[in-house]
């Protein structure tokens, strides 16, 4: 028997972007009818308190950790449970985690309750399946003064950080992704460390 693989992704990391081209949206541009970052599915997740997202963090590391834990029968794919263990995933309550892909949930919910904006995530197929994106990323808004810290946490936790490639010009949030999807667990417990209540 085999057990699950993590995937790693074919990204280039790097933290090199331009806090000059990031922008805060206006409150009526991030409501729960808009689309900002383009993402047709967008929900408005501001102001998830910090014991909320703890209550997600916890919820995603019990999640990810039966998915390593269940065996695979000789021969399956081990970058591939989605398919195999639809079982498994049926008992997941991904409602529970916003609906979020797992392995990003804790991201997104840290972001939101560290006073950012997230506006579009996923996992890229961390745990198969076919997803929009080809690697784990979150797209987030952010205010200038919290962008250094913002880098320490990408560094600390070995996520990149840039202006979102391919966004509209008027609306570049800050993209932060990984080529491995446990490194977007990590920047969130080093956010919670920097900008959660101490």
């Amino acid at each position: 028997m085999m057990k699950f693989v993590h995937k790693k992704f074919d990204v280039q990391v790097t933290r090199q972007f331009n806090p000059a081209l990031t922008s805060w949206p206006k409150p009526e541009e991030v409501m729960d009818d808009c689309h900002p970052g383009g993402n047709q599915d967008y929900a408005d997740m501001r102001g998830i308190s910090w014991p909320g997202a703890w209550e997600i963090q916890d919820l995603e590391s019990e999640y990810i950790q039966r998915i390593e834990q269940v065996p695979l029968p000789s021969g399956a794919n081990p970058f591939d449970v989605e398919d195999l263990f639809d079982e498994l995933f049926d008992q997941i309550e991904l409602a529970e985690i916003m609906g979020i892909d797992i392995g990003v949930a804790s991201t997104v919910a840290v972001l939101s309750a560290s006073g950012f904006i997230p506006c579009s995530s996923c996992n890229g197929g961390a745990f198969g399946g076919r997803h929009h994106e080809l690697y784990p990323l979150v797209a987030f808004y952010a205010y200038p003064e919290a962008i250094p810290l913002l880098v320490q946490c990408a560094e600390a936790s070995g996520v990149g950080l840039d202006n979102g490639k391919g966004w509209a010009p008027d609306d570049l949030p800050i993209v932060v992704y990984a080529d491995d999807v446990r490194n977007m667990r990590a920047f969130a417990n080093e956010l919670s460390k920097r900008f959660g209540p101490q």
